[in-house]
């Protein structure tokens, strides 16, 4: 078993529920000497820049940008309870995993795109280079995730998790023996939603999705303290009767 990553409930037929110290860490497989693939799902923003700042707020707003790459917004605010810093977050770790190549990917995905933003609630593929393939990822599905006070916010945060999965399954190859998607609670870090708010529409888009019979979907919990046992319960039940 990968350290720090706990199976704590079977909830249908390929999905899973997993308790994790770390999402961007090498998972468990007991399919050694088959040809796995696997995907992480991972909360980005509508540039696919990553984290650029030191710290942000959780839940926005981020800082203005201005001439000469200082920022401002923040009032001289200092890193404080309520405060992230990229190494805290799924995207930062990501893009620090992923390095100068998954930058580059990045890059060219936004030129095929225009330069135009992704919209919120939608999802796009990139490779898995760098340390991402070291840590067993085969590809990584960017989803716009919104900010908790976006108008009609939870609407796109279900779109976000329903789109994310969408793209993530379209991903394997036919020579894939075990395909496995790793899903965390979208929105429940750095875009300022709860928990709770994360479970109800993670819960909501898996009743619009079928998940194919080849892939294992594992649903992601960071291990975050006191709830992660109610939240654990939460999905389960919320799933079983979707």
């Amino acid at each position: 078993m990968a350290a720090g990553w706990r199976r704590v409930r079977r909830v249908a037929a390929g999905v899973e529920i997993w308790r994790v110290r770390d999402v961007v860490s090498p998972g468990p497989s007991s399919h050694a000497h088959e040809h796995v693939q696997r995907v992480l799902v991972n909360p980005a923003n509508e540039r696919l820049e990553g984290t650029k700042c030191p710290y942000f707020p959780r839940g926005g707003p981020l800082p203005v940008a201005e001439q000469h790459g200082w920022t401002s917004g923040w009032g001289g605010m200092e890193a404080g309870p309520n405060m992230l810093y990229p190494a805290q977050t799924i995207d930062g770790r990501v893009h620090a995993e992923g390095g100068a190549a998954l930058r580059e990917d990045l890059r060219n995905l936004q030129a095929k795109a225009n330069g135009a933003p992704l919209e919120l609630g939608s999802a796009v593929r990139s490779s898995a280079p760098g340390r991402l393939a070291d840590l067993g990822f085969d590809a990584i599905v960017h989803v716009a995730v919104p900010f908790c006070d976006e108008p009609e916010a939870e609407t796109l945060l279900q779109a976000s998790f329903f789109n994310g999965l969408a793209c993530a399954f379209g991903t394997f190859s036919d020579a894939s023996e075990i395909r496995i998607v790793d899903l965390p609670l979208l929105g429940s870090g750095a875009r300022g939603f709860s928990r709770q708010a994360s479970v109800m529409a993670l819960s909501r888009a898996l009743g619009e999705t079928k998940v194919p019979t080849s892939v294992r979907l594992r649903l992601v919990v960071a291990d975050a303290g006191s709830d992660d046992a109610a939240t654990v319960d939460a999905l389960a039940n919320l799933i079983v009767r979707a």
